[in-house]
């Protein structure tokens, strides 16, 4: 059992007791350790039963239970030191002791050995590390939900810099993302045993949809035209890729739906041209989804690509550069596409004006929508989309989880295909018409025109108005059941029902039957 006392020590020839209450006890090799902990001997004492469960897990070579693990993280660095240089903690519980930065290196050594991508597990640990770093966690035990999302708040708020200038803070998709790493490095924690529970698991994630602040637009037909064009045309080389490069790289893009890291992966022998169905394939590692992705190539660039990768030397498709410019890349030969168009018509200068305020092969258009490398892809699927293509085909072409993510975020309708669209509807006046001809009510065979005219006013006196019927040199007929004349139709109308529900109506000898309001 534990000894919790206060030592003594001698002052001036006196012997008088420390303030600080120090516990001992006996470890699982029957060793005697102690340490001091603080002024308060009912905490000291409860130091010591803990110690004691500690000490008969430890010697049972059992793993804690959740509630002395939840104990052992609270402890204070100094605390834990001791207990693991005194092999009380066994290997899988002195995580415990480590400081956070430690556990951050080996999450992301695990996340490379998990297979994720380099560029994967770096930018994962940095972003919790950010998070970790700037709440000054040190240890496990620091961690709070609260402080958190305080400082993600804070994140997300405008700053003004030294100059005066205003400083955007972060979105609310990316403050997701710095919380779903945090979030995720805390699962790994618990499942690798080195914690009890994870303190975040109640945070929730902020909806995005509510503060997009980059939203990708498609492009047209014809800027997609105009893009590749400029691309052929052009004599400069940016970031290694010079025009024929980059025509080459668009047009699988836009053809194929390809990401950026995706088609920097590609070699020559990625490409079967020859085969009755051309395909692209993507191998696992560096697919998104982590499968190999094998994609159908449209036959109508297969003959350009071909003559392309035959000048390839190296065995790579693409000469891109490592890092991702393909924003940039994209948006200057965008620009001089847009001037191209603008030079086509120079000397017509009320054509110039209303070419240069048309959104056409603009990088932002006037609701914001951006175009960049990403936004190819955006307009592969749409173009999916607006060719009729069956949504769970275009979600198999676009390689998504859900078929939710291709509808919502990646297929974009235009107000003229919405207009299009329109035309389906039917025709309501010549439904109508035909409707009225079926009863012959429109005079033909020598037969009456009924000019059919329906009550609208409001119910009077509870009863329910009926239609009138006008004929040609008649009065108005009553709406009470009566008898016409011999060789002359009947029509009958009956009343409302005696329950209350609604009139009905009947026909009497090939008679009109009277419309319900």
């Amino acid at each position: 059992m534990a000894r919790v006392f206060r030592r003594r020590r001698r002052v001036h020839g006196k012997l008088r007791r420390g303030k600080k209450y120090t516990v001992a006890f006996r470890d699982h090799t029957g060793i005697e350790r102690s340490f001091p902990t603080g002024t308060d001997q009912g905490a000291a004492k409860d130091v010591g039963r803990m110690l004691d469960r500690l000490v008969s897990y430890r010697a049972a070579k059992l793993r804690p239970d959740p509630d002395l693990l939840r104990w052992i993280e609270g402890l204070r660095p100094s605390i834990l030191g001791k207990l693991k240089q005194w092999d009380v903690l066994s290997a899988d519980v002195a995580g415990a002791g480590k400081p956070l930065a430690a556990h951050l290196a080996d999450y992301e050594a695990a996340l490379l050995a998990k297979g994720n991508t380099t560029q994967h597990a770096k930018r994962t640990h940095a972003r919790a590390k950010s998070v970790v770093d700037a709440c000054d966690f040190e240890w496990w035990g620091d961690l709070n939900g609260a402080r958190v999302m305080s400082r993600l708040a804070d994140m997300r708020q405008d700053k003004v810099d030294a100059d005066g200038k205003v400083v955007a803070g972060i979105g609310a998709q990316t403050s997701n993302h710095y919380l779903g790493a945090l979030k995720s490095f805390c699962r790994w924690m618990v499942l690798e045993r080195r914690a009890a529970e994870n303190p975040l698991t109640h945070l929730r994630m902020m909806n995005a949809k509510a503060e997009r602040r980059r939203v990708r637009r498609e492009l047209s037909i014809e800027e997609r035209r105009r893009l590749i064009a400029a691309a052929e045309s052009s004599n400069v080389i940016i970031y290694g890729m010079a025009g024929r490069d980059r025509a080459a790289l668009y047009r699988l893009t836009l053809s194929t739906g390809l990401r950026w890291n995706e088609l920097r992966s590609l070699s020559v022998s990625s490409f079967d041209l020859d085969a009755d169905t051309p395909t692209v394939t993507v191998e696992a590692g560096y697919s998104k989804h982590r499968h190999e992705d094998v994609q159908p190539i449209p036959m109508n660039i297969v003959d350009a690509l071909r003559d392309y990768l035959r000048d390839r030397t190296d065995g790579r498709a693409f000469p891109m550069p490592v890092s991702d410019q393909g924003s940039k890349i994209v948006r200057f030969d965008l620009w001089n596409a847009r001037k191209t168009y603008w030079r086509e018509v120079r000397g017509d200068r009320s054509e110039l004006r209303q070419r240069i305020r048309s959104g056409l092969l603009a990088r932002e258009d006037a609701q914001g929508r951006v175009v960049d490398f990403h936004a190819l892809r955006h307009s592969f699927v749409s173009a999916l989309a607006q060719g009729g293509v069956h949504p769970k085909t275009a979600q198999m072409l676009a390689r998504h989880s859900t078929i939710t993510l291709t509808m919502d975020r990646y297929t974009h309708i235009s107000s003229a295909s919405q207009v299009q669209a329109l035309d389906a509807l039917p025709d309501l006046d010549a439904v109508e018409t035909e409707d009225l001809a079926a009863t012959g009510t429109d005079g033909e065979d020598g037969g009456p025109t009924v000019d059919r005219k329906v009550d609208r006013r409001p119910v009077q006196s509870g009863r329910l108005r009926s239609a009138s019927v006008r004929t040609q040199g008649q009065a108005k007929a009553k709406l009470r059941p009566r008898k016409t004349p011999e060789n002359t139709e009947e029509r009958c109308v009956s009343g409302p029902s005696k329950t209350g529900g609604p009139s009905r109506t009947r026909t009497c000898d090939q008679g009109i039957m009277s419309p319900l309001l």
